[in-house]
């Protein structure tokens, strides 16, 4: 089913088909500004005419190749044929109406709109060619190369491939998102919503802003995230927050993470370094082995099967530990950790002192306390009960260590 669209002039031009009628009425007066009248050609063969918005709109045979003259400003396409259109990169914003055919569009690094009406495929350029800034509507599940390029995608399941040069990428409609193929590229993801699906092909480097996106890596990446997001992380990534918003990430792989200063849940999978920052974090590890230093905001962090190791920071900081080998590190803040596990070693250091640390679950033989640049044998004398706790002070007081329902400290209690 095709539409018609009214032109500078009174003229009427037949739209690509499919639902894009009003898409391209408003494409065409955005194209048109500026002109005070337009020339429709009929023919692929027609000239544009100098100072006049130059529309072809024709019916092409299958397999044509046209190629948009310097001087026209959009082609709208008729019929299903499965044409090839080239654009040009001139100083006219170029549109682009594609028929219900499959259909191969070249922006040849242009500036315009992009509308498909059929199952296309649409590059932002040649291949090692950068450059370009699209405005690419969809009607059905298309394929869309970016070369070094801006890309606003407004579509309906296409599959983005980002194949070289740094990208810019708006996306709307719930796009796949293939980033590097093997080779290095540069994407900065901007979702509105919609679930992104993201892979990385090693040596890419992706800034995603907001969303809820699903995100899968082989090789060496590095991932930024901003704005806030719902995000599932596999692979082998490095990860940095770069703002006070909140994440809710689910990561598996061997990652590195750092977060900002808002407030943050990590499910782990995998194993992971993960530094925080200012913010808030609630960190669970689930299968993987993980090493987590909390930020000076409040944190929980619960160990999984693997061999965890938690840190505190100046914040109320929880550490629960998981089924494997345990180590904590005490913070200058206020600490509870939880043994458990096959062991647990509770690691305090002399340059760091201060805080409040309350440990929960210490069992002679399995457990051990490591006290780095304290004198051992004077703090297991100055150690005393307390309500059958055993408390023991530090730094003249300033920190104290509490061991709660445990009673029988001894000089085989501490160890490395």
């Amino acid at each position: 089913m095709s539409g018609t669209a009214t032109v500078k002039g009174g003229g009427k031009v037949k739209s690509g088909g499919g639902s894009s009628g009003k898409k391209t009425q408003k494409a065409l007066n955005k194209a048109s500004k500026g002109f005070s009248s337009t020339n429709i050609m009929k023919s692929p063969t027609d000239k544009p005419v100098k100072g006049k918005f130059n529309v072809y709109n024709f019916k092409p045979t299958k397999g044509e190749v046209f190629k948009l003259p310097y001087l026209a400003q959009a082609v709208v396409l008729t019929g299903k044929a499965d044409a090839k259109v080239v654009g040009h990169s001139g100083p006219n914003v170029e549109l682009i109406v594609t028929d219900q055919g499959h259909d191969t569009v070249n922006a040849a690094g242009g500036i315009g709109t992009i509308i498909g009406n059929g199952p296309d495929t649409i590059s932002t350029n040649s291949p090692g060619k950068a450059g370009g800034n699209l405005l690419i509507q969809t009607s059905h599940p298309s394929v869309i190369n970016m070369y070094g390029a801006s890309v606003t995608v407004q579509g309906n399941g296409d599959t983005v491939n980002v194949l070289s040069g740094t990208n810019n990428l708006v996306a709307q409609g719930g796009e796949v998102v293939h980033v590097g193929a093997g080779l290095s590229a540069s994407l900065n993801l901007t979702d509105h919503g919609q679930t992104e699906k993201v892979t990385l092909g090693g040596n890419d480097t992706v800034t995603v802003t907001g969303g809820k996106d699903s995100i899968t890596g082989t090789g060496t990446n590095q991932i930024k995230l901003a704005g806030g997001a719902t995000d599932t992380i596999h692979g082998n990534v490095q990860v940095t927050i770069t703002d006070g918003a909140s994440y809710n990430l689910s990561v598996s792989g061997h990652d590195t993470l750092s977060f900002g200063s808002g407030q943050d849940t990590i499910v782990l999978h995998g194993a992971a370094s993960v530094k925080g920052s200012a913010g808030d974090v609630l960190f669970r590890d689930f299968k993987g082995t993980a090493s987590v230093a909390a930020g000076s905001g409040d944190s929980t962090l619960i160990g999984g099967a693997g061999n965890d190791t938690f840190t505190g920071s100046a914040g109320l900081v929880s550490m629960q530990g998981g089924k494997g080998a345990n180590v904590f590190q005490g913070g200058t803040g206020h600490d509870t950790m939880v043994a458990g596990g096959t062991s647990n070693l509770f690691s305090f250091y002399e340059g760091k002192s201060g805080g409040t640390h309350v440990i929960h679950g210490f069992k002679n033989g399995p457990d051990h306390l490591n006290l780095v640049g304290y004198d051992t044998a004077a703090a297991l004398a100055g150690a005393h009960v307390v309500g059958g706790n055993t408390v023991i002070s530090l730094d003249s007081g300033h920190t104290t260590i509490t061991l709660v329902g445990f009673t029988h400290l001894t000089a085989a209690s501490f160890g490395t």
